[in-house]
């Protein structure tokens, strides 16, 4: 069938079990001659991080890492960390395992959280531009000042990427409004 999935990941943390509820949910909108999708198998390979570079263990997840099939309209993934354990930060959709638009209600301080934690360089720079440009946006025509933890993850995304110019260049070019 014809048309880009729509994937909307929602996370609830429950903090006394140490549990991440994270719920999939997925959309086509029409096109012409098909008013009606079927969900169709979207392969999304995710991790857990840490927030300093690393993956956090969890049943289930290798490595801090599992490929999880949304093949149905919705879904949820229960992932027990323990009482006492920290919030991991969930990285979805790695590598561009699946050609969908991802879709998540996150504010700027988790984006960025994200965006310096992220170990893969896709959803690094996609996370960087979508923050590069919601910003410009704000600023434009203000005299505000642009988000002062935008730039520090920009420059740390740049210099951790010092071993490969190219990437890093794209990392803190102008996004395309």
């Amino acid at each position: 069938q014809a048309g880009t999935p729509d994937v909307v990941v929602e996370e609830a943390w429950d903090a006394s079990s140490g549990t991440l509820t994270v719920s999939f949910s997925q959309s086509v909108s029409p096109t012409p001659g098909q008013d009606t999708k079927q969900p169709v198998p979207i392969p999304l390979a995710c991790a857990l991080l840490d927030g300093d570079g690393g993956h956090v263990s969890a049943t289930g997840w290798e490595d801090g890492e599992r490929l999880v099939v949304l093949d149905i309209a919705e879904a949820s993934v229960e992932i027990a960390l323990g009482a006492g354990a920290a919030r991991p930060l969930l990285s979805i959709n790695r590598g561009f395992s699946a050609p969908v638009r991802v879709n998540r209600n996150l504010d700027e301080a988790s984006q960025i959280a994200l965006a310096k934690a992220e170990t893969d360089p896709l959803n690094r720079w996609d996370l960087l531009q979508g923050l590069a440009r919601a910003d410009i946006l704000r600023v434009a025509g203000t005299s505000d000042a642009p988000s002062e933890d935008l730039i520090e993850a920009l420059a740390s995304a740049a210099a951790q990427a010092s071993d490969d110019p190219a990437y890093a260049a794209l990392l803190v070019r102008l996004p395309e409004l």
